[in-house]
């Protein structure tokens, strides 16, 4: 008797994966775009709204500094 290492979680048969959309929304945008969505490279962008992005990341990654801080000391 031979047995086969196969992990619980691993399938058994080999997963089909469908491009299809997510939902009718996603069906939209990618007909109207020619594909699926794709990561915005913040670097091609001008320099004014890089550092624009930047200062608005910072202010809710403050924001939410103090709002953990204010939890637990207040």
């Amino acid at each position: 008797m031979q047995l086969k290492h196969v992990h619980e979680t691993q399938p058994s048969r080999p997963i089909e994966v469908t491009p299809e959309p997510f939902d009718q929304h996603s069906e939209i945008i990618q007909r109207v775009q020619g594909g699926p969505l794709k990561p915005v490279n913040l670097e091609l962008l001008p320099r004014w709204l890089q550092l624009f992005g930047s200062v608005f990341a910072g202010c809710l990654l403050l924001m939410g500094a103090i709002a953990l801080y204010l939890n637990f000391v207040g």
